[in-house]
Protein backbone atom coordinates (compact mmCIF):
# COMPACT_ATOMS: atom_id res chain seq x y z
CA UNK A 1 0.00 0.00 0.00
CA UNK A 2 1.27 3.63 -0.52
CA UNK A 3 -0.06 6.72 -1.27
CA UNK A 4 1.87 6.79 -4.70
CA UNK A 5 -0.45 7.92 -7.93
CA UNK A 6 -0.77 5.40 -10.70
CA UNK A 7 -2.72 5.61 -13.41
CA UNK A 8 -3.34 2.36 -15.88
CA UNK A 9 -5.73 1.33 -18.49
CA UNK A 10 -7.53 -1.68 -18.51
CA UNK A 11 -8.75 -3.93 -21.93
CA UNK A 12 -10.96 -6.75 -21.52
CA UNK A 13 -14.11 -8.57 -21.67
CA UNK A 14 -16.93 -8.36 -19.23
CA UNK A 15 -20.29 -10.47 -18.55
CA UNK A 16 -22.65 -9.77 -16.32
CA UNK A 17 -25.89 -11.84 -15.75
CA UNK A 18 -29.20 -11.10 -13.53
CA UNK A 19 -31.15 -12.61 -11.48
CA UNK A 20 -34.73 -11.09 -10.56
CA UNK A 21 -37.10 -12.70 -7.79
CA UNK A 22 -40.52 -11.04 -6.66
CA UNK A 23 -42.42 -11.56 -3.34
CA UNK A 24 -45.06 -10.35 -1.45
CA UNK A 25 -44.34 -8.04 1.42
CA UNK A 26 -46.46 -7.82 4.58
CA UNK A 27 -49.05 -5.30 2.65
CA UNK A 28 -49.47 -7.64 -0.20
CA UNK A 29 -47.47 -5.79 -2.30
CA UNK A 30 -45.19 -7.30 -4.89
CA UNK A 31 -41.03 -6.72 -4.31
CA UNK A 32 -38.52 -6.88 -6.75
CA UNK A 33 -34.86 -8.23 -5.75
CA UNK A 34 -32.52 -8.46 -8.24
CA UNK A 35 -29.18 -9.73 -7.88
CA UNK A 36 -26.30 -8.85 -9.82
CA UNK A 37 -22.99 -11.02 -11.02
CA UNK A 38 -20.32 -10.35 -13.32
CA UNK A 39 -16.97 -11.61 -14.72
CA UNK A 40 -14.22 -9.77 -15.82
CA UNK A 41 -10.67 -10.62 -17.58
CA UNK A 42 -8.32 -8.24 -19.13
CA UNK A 43 -5.04 -6.80 -19.63
CA UNK A 44 -3.62 -3.52 -18.42
CA UNK A 45 -0.53 -1.46 -18.97
CA UNK A 46 0.52 1.75 -17.38
CA UNK A 47 2.30 4.56 -15.20
CA UNK A 48 2.85 5.08 -11.72
CA UNK A 49 5.48 5.65 -9.12
CA UNK A 50 8.14 3.30 -6.63
CA UNK A 51 10.35 4.51 -3.88
CA UNK A 52 14.13 3.96 -4.99
CA UNK A 53 16.30 2.91 -1.99
CA UNK A 54 19.44 1.37 -1.87
CA UNK A 55 17.36 -1.27 0.22
CA UNK A 56 15.74 -2.16 -3.36
CA UNK A 57 19.52 -2.10 -5.39
CA UNK A 58 21.37 -4.14 -2.67
CA UNK A 59 22.54 -1.28 -1.51
CA UNK A 60 24.38 -0.27 -5.36
CA UNK A 61 23.06 3.16 -5.40
CA UNK A 62 22.81 5.89 -1.85
CA UNK A 63 20.23 8.49 -2.81
CA UNK A 64 16.25 8.09 -2.47
CA UNK A 65 13.65 8.87 -4.52
CA UNK A 66 10.50 7.86 -6.16
CA UNK A 67 11.33 6.40 -9.99
CA UNK A 68 8.69 6.41 -13.10
CA UNK A 69 7.65 2.68 -13.37
CA UNK A 70 5.28 1.15 -16.22
CA UNK A 71 3.28 -1.52 -15.18
CA UNK A 72 1.60 -4.48 -17.46
CA UNK A 73 -0.03 -7.39 -16.47
CA UNK A 74 -3.37 -9.28 -16.43
CA UNK A 75 -6.75 -9.38 -14.25
CA UNK A 76 -9.64 -11.11 -13.24
CA UNK A 77 -12.38 -10.06 -11.26
CA UNK A 78 -15.87 -11.26 -9.88
CA UNK A 79 -18.52 -9.10 -9.08
CA UNK A 80 -21.93 -10.08 -6.57
CA UNK A 81 -24.38 -6.82 -6.75
CA UNK A 82 -21.70 -3.84 -6.04
CA UNK A 83 -19.13 -5.52 -4.89
CA UNK A 84 -15.59 -6.61 -7.16
CA UNK A 85 -13.59 -9.34 -6.04
CA UNK A 86 -10.20 -10.22 -8.12
CA UNK A 87 -6.56 -11.03 -8.58
CA UNK A 88 -3.86 -9.58 -10.57
CA UNK A 89 -0.52 -10.72 -12.06
CA UNK A 90 1.89 -8.32 -13.12
CA UNK A 91 5.50 -6.66 -13.87
CA UNK A 92 7.22 -3.39 -13.56
CA UNK A 93 9.93 -1.99 -15.38
CA UNK A 94 11.52 0.97 -13.74
CA UNK A 95 12.33 3.62 -16.94
CA UNK A 96 15.41 5.20 -15.55
CA UNK A 97 18.98 4.92 -15.40
CA UNK A 98 19.21 2.65 -12.67
CA UNK A 99 16.63 0.10 -13.49
CA UNK A 100 19.60 -2.81 -14.08
CA UNK A 101 20.25 -2.08 -10.13
CA UNK A 102 16.54 -2.68 -8.87
CA UNK A 103 15.44 -5.66 -7.45
CA UNK A 104 11.86 -5.74 -8.57
CA UNK A 105 12.79 -4.88 -12.63
CA UNK A 106 10.58 -7.41 -14.73
CA UNK A 107 9.62 -9.55 -11.39
CA UNK A 108 5.92 -11.12 -11.41
CA UNK A 109 3.91 -9.46 -8.86
CA UNK A 110 0.72 -10.69 -7.59
CA UNK A 111 -2.17 -8.13 -6.68
CA UNK A 112 -5.63 -7.79 -4.88
CA UNK A 113 -8.44 -6.13 -7.06
CA UNK A 114 -11.31 -4.66 -4.44
CA UNK A 115 -14.22 -2.41 -6.23
CA UNK A 116 -17.00 -0.71 -5.30
CA UNK A 117 -19.70 -0.22 -7.80
CA UNK A 118 -21.00 3.65 -7.15
CA UNK A 119 -23.71 4.02 -9.70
Amino acid sequence: MSTNLNASVYAGYRTDFYSLKYSRNKFGQQERKTRHYGLSFGAFSGFGSSPITPWFTNDQITEEYDGLVWSNGLAFSIGIDYLNLGFALGWDRLLDKNSNLWIYQRKPWLGLIIGININ
